[in-house]
Parts: C-alpha cells; structure tokens; sequence
C-alpha cells in the first residue's frame, strides 16, 4: 500500500522462482540471495550465504517492526511540534490551533510551510530525488533474467571447417557495453528517505492539505531495506518486508495494525506474492503499533459517538455508498489529472506550493477543518449535529477539501491521499444522514460518516479490504460498522469494475 502515494496501479503476474540450474553456466549456481543487488562487499561476511535463514527473516521482521513504531511515534511529535511552530499555539488539535490563531497567521501559516517545502524539495529533486518503497518491491520481486541457452549439434567430422573472417571494419563494431545501473535496493539509502519523510511532515504541519501517511510508510520502508541487506536475505523476501515495513509505518501512525497489514498485502505487495506476504504483515504492523501505544495509549485516532444499529441507518446505507463512490470517482480523477499536470520542478516550485498554501490559508478563515490532512475533517463529520449549519459546512469540506489537495498536489507538494479520500467520504456521509435526519428518519449520522469514508477511500485506492478494516480500526466503531463497510467497499469496487468492462466493451 506508493505510493507516495499510494495509489492502486497494474501490478505484475506472478513469477516463477529462479532456478540457477536454468543459467548456462560452467559454475556453481549462484545462490539467491546473491542476486542483483546483493554482490558481496569486499571485507563482509555474506550472510546471504550463513545459515539459519528463517532466523534472520525473523529478526528482520523484529528490527523493521520496532524501527516502524518509533518512526511513528518521532513523525507525530514532530506533526505536533511544526503545528505549534507555524500556528503559534501550543496545546490543542489542529482545527483548534488554527480557531485561536490570529487571522493573517491562518493564511501565513501554510504559505510559509510550502514556500520552505518546496525550496528543499526543489534541490532534493535537482540533486537525485528519493527512491520510493514501491519502486524497491516491484524490482525485487521482479524475474530474475535467465540466460539463454542455445542448444547445438554434435560435430560432424566430414564438415568443412569454415575459416574465421575478420571484421570489414574496426569502426563498425558494437560499442562497449554500459554498466547497469545501481539497484533501487541500494540508491534508496536512508537519509534522503527520512529527509523527505520530514518535509512532508512540515507541510501538513503548517496546514497545507495533503496526506502524511507517505512520511512514516518511507521512512520504515528505507529501514527494512537497510536491515534486508544487512542480514542478507534474498530479494523477494526484501520486498515483502519493505513492503510489510511500509504497512506498519502507517498502522503506528493510526493505531490501526489490520488496517496497515491491508494495505502492504492490498496495494505494496505484488500479485503472487501477497499469501505469503501477509504471514509476515500481520506480526510487523502489530508489533509497530504496540511501540507506538508509547505515544498514542492505544487510544482510536477517531473519538466515535455512539451509534445503535437500526433499520434506518442500514437503509441510509444505499445512497450513502452511491453517494460517496461517485465522490471518489471524481476525486481520484481530479487527482490524477493534477499529477499528469503537475508543475516543473524548476526555481517556481517554492512559490507555487506557497501559493497552494494560501489558497488553504483562506478558505481556513470559514472552515477550520481545511488545514491539513484530512483527519479532524473526519472528526468533524463523525461528530456532526443535525443542522442546517452543520450541513452547510459538510458540503464545504465535500467541494474544497478535493479541491485544495488538488491544488497542493498540482504545485508539486509530495504527499498521500488516504486522509483526502477518507475526509472527502466521511463529509458525504455525513451530509446525506443529516439529510435525511432532517427529513424526518431516525438515522445515525455517526455510522453513515463511517461508511462514507471507507467506501470513498476504497475507490480512490482501489483496495476495499484495506479501506474497509483501516477505516473501522480508525474510529473501533461498532463491530455492526465493519460488517457494513465491508459490503459498501466491495459493492462499489465491484460497481467500478463492472462499468470498466462495460466501457471497454463498447470501444
């Protein structure tokens, strides 16, 4: 589960194991774990070649699980820390922060994290960029090239032997051939990873409206990378637990550790490799949120009221999963068209992500719940009462959240869209029970605001298990919720499939 991001893209079949056997080779067969990207160093044990190997795949998963709970626990004090920095505030939520803010402070305040976020990235970009997590999965689980073996007949003795020609032309000879390039495994390091993880941080921190789910997820990932080379395990048990890693920063960042297994199966891990990948999910992403209860005591990130189960509230279901689906659909075509569109990554990206900030910074002024990633958004509508007020400002967060993360995205902002999506569903599910509440039916607006944003945030990432579970750990709703979100996910994933092929039939 990126990504940054995170969204869902075409993931390979899977491979066949390699068989060294296959080489043709006069040698003995390379072991795996010496593949490419795992030469041995000169000077260094090979513990690709040590023994006890599931040993250290265990160990590996330990090492990734902690790190990936302390990454969680340094990235939300340090979300804590620039909040209080840019706002000037010291205590409080978000939306908090930015009501007792001073009103040119609103508008400063993400202009000014964007113009320093875009200035490092600016020369991050110039100077290498950042290798992602994803980028080291799909090349670690990719086939192993074989060499190809062309079989040839006996001699025949009565042959003539042809003479060996000499080239017409010296000039006229293949050129040299190139080295190949390092492996991602290896170019992704740790510093730039972390560097990146902090200046995404930064943004939302000063309230521009993009995800920070990418910080933690890069920052665990580089980890395990790190800690798959050191122990030497082969390349598409790196994957897996880059991938696992991955999943865990985000399941230490939400306190949701089903919700982070989801999402490295679902969307980090490749096709063929996901059954085995999430024997090692599970324990990482548990482990991870264990560590981070340090921090978060294991508290829901979503404080959710309470919300009986009633013959009304599962009829609302209906237009509440039409409803934010189609929101999804939008919003993840939005999305893409800005991220196809995005601005050069030349001298204007520091004015263009301020510029994006201040566009955040305004609309604050009515909406406190604009700034940032999206996740007090989702309190807010989860918490909604029945008014007109109230639903007036649901409707808000449904057309400038989208809207905003768009702008802040299309400027050249890295960033996730999870907290987007689940905002965006949540304020349409909430809009459509106050509706309907209004109207008369004794809805719970709490369990419609849950549903919204599962089901939105299953279109937008095209994983209805991981938005599903990672949606009903985020609030521990009632276990009723699950069963719910559950089929709303599926139902609209399947409806999105179905009207694909019906698209591609026509053509």
């Amino acid at each position: 589960m990126p990504a940054s991001s995170a969204d869902a893209t075409n993931r390979p079949s899977p491979r066949r194991p390699y068989d060294p056997s296959a080489s043709n080779t006069t040698g003995p067969a390379t072991p795996a774990s010496t593949g490419p990207g795992f030469p041995d160093l000169p000077g260094q044990p090979s513990f690709a070649r040590g023994p006890h190997p599931a040993a250290r795949l265990v160990l590996a998963a330990v090492l990734a699980g902690l790190a990936a709970g302390l990454i969680g626990i340094a990235m939300a004090y340090l979300l804590e820390a620039f909040e209080w920095l840019f706002y000037g505030v010291a205590h409080g939520t978000l939306p908090e922060r930015v009501a007792a803010a001073p009103a040119w402070r609103r508008v400063a305040a993400p202009a000014a994290a964007g113009l320093i976020a875009g200035a490092l990235w600016w020369w991050q970009r110039a100077t290498g960029g950042v290798v992602s997590v994803e980028a080291v999965v799909a090349e670690a689980s990719a086939p192993r090239p074989e060499a190809p073996v062309t079989p040839t007949a006996p001699a025949d003795p009565t042959d003539p032997v042809e003479p060996v020609q000499e080239p017409l032309s010296t000039t006229s000879a293949s050129p040299a051939p190139t080295a190949p390039a390092r492996p991602a495994s290896r170019r992704i390091g740790l510093l730039r990873p972390f560097g990146d993880a902090v200046v995404q941080v930064l943004t939302v921190g000063g309230g521009n409206s993009v995800g920070r789910e990418g910080a933690p997820r890069l920052a665990a990932g580089a980890v395990a990378v790190r800690l798959a080379r050191w122990l030497g395990l082969e390349p598409q048990w790196m994957a897996l637990l880059a991938a696992s890693a991955a999943g865990a920063g985000l399941a230490a960042m939400y306190n949701a550790p089903l919700g982070g297994a989801a999402y490295a199966v679902e969307i980090m891990m490749l096709t063929g490799t996901r059954r085995r990948g999430l024997l090692l999910a599970v324990p990482v992403s548990v482990l991870a949120t264990c560590v981070s209860w340090l921090h978060s005591h294991a508290e829901a990130s979503i404080a959710m009221p309470a919300s009986p189960l009633t013959w009304p509230t599962l009829a609302a279901s209906l237009p509440v999963v039409v409803a934010a689906g189609l929101a999804g659909v939008a919003a993840r075509a939005l999305w893409a068209w800005v991220r196809r569109h995005r601005l050069p990554d030349a001298w204007s990206l520091p004015l263009a992500i301020a510029g994006a900030g201040t566009l955040t910074g305004l609309a604050s002024l009515w909406l406190v719940v604009l700034p940032g990633n999206g996740k007090d958004a989702f309190q807010a509508a989860v918490s909604s009462p029945v008014t007109t007020t109230a639903a007036l400002a649901l409707l808000g967060v449904v057309i400038l959240k989208p809207v905003l993360t768009a702008a802040t995205l299309g400027a050249g902002a890295t960033g996730g869209l999870l907290a987007p999506s689940f905002s965006l569903g949540a304020s349409v599910g909430a809009a459509v029970a106050v509706g309907l509440a209004s109207a008369g039916m004794a809805v719970s607006v709490p369990a419609m605001a849950l549903v919204g944003a599962g089901v939105t945030l299953a279109v937008t990432q095209r994983a209805p298990w991981f938005a599903a579970v990672f949606v009903w750990e985020l609030a521990q709703g009632p276990v009723w919720t699950l069963g719910a979100l559950a089929v709303g996910c599926l139902a609209a994933g399947e409806a999105e499939r179905a009207w694909a092929r019906r698209r591609a039939a026509r053509c």
